[in-house]
């Protein structure tokens, strides 16, 4: 056979390949579904007076109305030990003058939550350390699903008292993992800390 006419069989053969396999190429990637994983921010909602005192801060307020909390026994208008500022009415929080670290965003940290599975899962907080430790969170974790929905609870204490970071494994049943259904979820709950409380953003996910 001529040699030109081999190298136009074999270049047609290539063409007619490459063309056959780019759809079933689409089709795999189409076929995947797409996650989506959020984290989002828990916020500082306010000092809690008496729980401060049972952990050795007192509560000052500013003469412009900002509250914050120094050690007891610091001198009185000293901010020694005040990291923050926090002002009770329009909920604002900004670093006293000896912070050095930057800028207070005004949350205490992230909170998480990821879908292994149709039927488990993984969701966490994990605070800054600047509204204190926690001693205690109200969690759940509602899933839904066309084939059902339910709500996992996680109430509870942190590893120790004054820890910054909580995480835990959870299983779910709505139905999902039999008809593989779309799984939707989304975590809510209140950290409570040394110094106040600290709210989750509703971080979500889907499988």
């Amino acid at each position: 056979m001529n040699p030109r006419a081999i190298l136009a069989s074999v270049g047609l053969l290539l063409i007619s390949a490459i063309g056959t396999s780019q759809p079933a190429a689409a089709q795999a990637k189409e076929s995947q579904p797409d996650r989506f994983v959020s984290t989002s921010q828990l916020m500082f909602d306010g000092f809690d007076i008496p729980r401060a005192v049972d952990n050795g801060y007192k509560i000052r307020t500013d003469t412009a109305g900002w509250q914050y909390a120094v050690p007891v026994g610091t001198p009185k208008g000293s901010l020694v030990g005040a990291s923050f500022k926090f002002n009770p009415t329009t909920k604002q929080v900004k670093p006293t003058s000896i912070v050095t670290q930057g800028t207070v965003s005004g949350n205490c940290g992230s909170a998480t939550l990821t879908l292994y599975t149709k039927t488990s899962g993984y969701t966490s907080y994990s605070l800054n350390g600047l509204y204190g430790g926690s001693v205690y969170h109200q969690w759940s974790i509602s899933l839904s699903a066309r084939t059902g929905n339910t709500i996992v609870n996680r109430d509870g204490f942190p590893p120790f008292p004054g820890a910054l970071n909580w995480g835990t494994n959870f299983s779910y049943n709505v139905g999902a993992a039999a008809t593989n259904a779309s799984v939707s979820g989304v975590a809510s709950g209140i950290v409570t800390t040394t110094l106040g409380t600290c709210s989750g953003l509703l971080p979500r996910d889907t499988i």
